[in-house]
């Protein structure tokens, strides 16, 4: 995936916030391999002809990575939420700066204009 340069500039001051969606997705693929390996593990004992009392512990445990896994997501959401946030007011700040200047340069540019028509009556 391509990251424009400009774009991973605006992250510059929300590189924890940028972390905190990182470390969560690493820990939602680890939760994606407990729960595979706990998949393995209930197959491997059927097919050895266990009794479902000896599957029923690991079938529950199952449950643990998924609910581990929402909680993740749940924290990975509001980081998202935040730095989005803080890119969006960077954003907005930079946009406010440049029509402020843009505002003033033709302000600047009709004043002059509406002087110069003006004083070339008066002297003409």
């Amino acid at each position: 995936m391509m990251i424009h340069r400009r774009l991973l500039a605006l992250t510059t001051g929300v590189h924890g916030w940028l972390a905190s969606l990182i470390i969560p997705g690493l820990l939602i693929t680890a939760t994606f391999v407990g729960q595979g390996a706990l998949t393995v593990h209930i197959i491997g004992l059927i097919f050895a002809g266990e009794s479902w009392q000896a599957t029923a512990l690991p079938m529950l445990a199952i449950l643990a990575p998924v609910i581990i896994r929402t909680a993740l997501r749940w924290f990975e959401g509001i980081g998202a939420k935040m730095m989005a946030a803080a890119i969006k007011e960077r954003l907005r700040t930079r946009l406010y700066a440049q029509a402020r200047r843009l505002i003033e340069r033709t302000t600047r540019c009709r004043t002059i204009i509406a002087r110069g028509d003006r004083f070339a009556a008066e002297v003409g």
